[in-house]
């Protein structure tokens, strides 16, 4: 600033690169740090007291995290504490009484992300199975009961189902039984994970996602039709088989006989060779020469 020969303040123009850098940092945002990703969802999963996952982020640590049946908080495995390995022995923190759910998060640099929770496929007695029955425009999550889960918690304990569409956020429902979803639109693909619920609260690790895609009516129609059109053929064809077994057998094994010539076992004789054999005495009889009828027969 200065002053101008009519004693007026004049400010200059010219701005000092202090005041640019402090109007820089008003204007712009600052930009966001980077995240650090967790490992996929679908990639965690727990098998026995084996955990694998497959890595997200390069020179990335991984933390394995367990919480049982009725517990509160996460702890550590304290094994899996900031290890390089994407996998874990999770022996030491399984219960026979209660079932234990797991989870890990990846750090580096200060920065952690977030916990992914491990689910099991098949074989896993603190997962519930289920199937996925798509119908037109509705889905059927069908539920086998564990007979070991329902005979520890008996009426305590329930199903956690996870539906939704692919790729997007699941909703929760608390069900006791197979859950059929309706009003689903035809030709998408929809997705669910099931978990034992004790109380309304997760207990052991989920079964791990399914998709199917639901049936469109006019699917279901050129099914229905193509079903109807084998089944015909398929009477014809075993009608036509048993007409042919039955009237036509005889033919049959005409056509299959094997062609074949019979010998002539007795080969006729030349006259000259011919063999007579010598006659038998001639039986002696009476020529009658008239019949007179008898006195009690007229």
């Amino acid at each position: 600033m200065e002053f101008s020969r009519t004693g007026k303040l004049r400010v200059k123009t010219a701005m000092t690169p202090l005041f640019l850098l402090f109007v820089s940092n008003l204007l712009v945002p600052a930009l966001p740090e980077e995240i650090l990703l967790p490992p996929q969802p679908e990639n965690v999963i727990i098998s026995g007291s084996q955990l694998t996952w497959t890595p997200a982020a390069e020179n990335a640590m991984y933390t394995v995290e367990y919480r049982r049946e009725g517990a509160r908080k996460w702890q550590n495995v304290s094994e899996c504490v900031r290890i390089p390995s994407s996998s874990c022995d999770v022996s030491t923190i399984r219960n026979a009484e209660r079932c234990v759910r797991v989870r890990v998060r990846a750090e580096r640099g200060g920065r952690t992300s977030e916990a992914v929770e491990a689910c099991s496929h098949h074989g896993e007695p603190c997962s519930p199975e289920f199937s996925l029955s798509p119908g037109p425009g509705s889905m059927t999550v069908s539920l086998t009961k564990s007979s070991v889960f329902n005979t520890r918690h008996a009426d305590n304990g329930n199903h956690l189902i996870y539906f939704g569409r692919e790729g997007e956020r699941l909703q929760k429902y608390e069900e006791a039984a197979s859950k059929t979803f309706s009003s689903l639109e035809e030709g998408r693909r929809y997705c669910a994970r099931v978990q034992y619920g004790y109380f309304s609260e997760p207990a052991g690790p989920p079964r791990c996602l399914q998709c199917e895609t639901t049936l469109v009516t006019e699917t279901v129609g050129t099914t229905i039709i193509t079903c109807l059109v084998v089944f015909i053929v398929l009477i014809i064809l075993i009608t036509f088989l048993f007409y042919i077994l039955i009237f036509k057998f005889k033919k049959i094994k005409e056509w299959m006989k094997p062609p074949y010539d019979i010998p002539n076992l007795f080969p006729e004789r030349h006259p000259e060779q011919r063999v007579f054999l010598p006659s038998t005495s001639e039986e002696r009889y009476d020529v009658i020469t008239s019949m007179t009828a008898a006195d009690g027969l007229r």
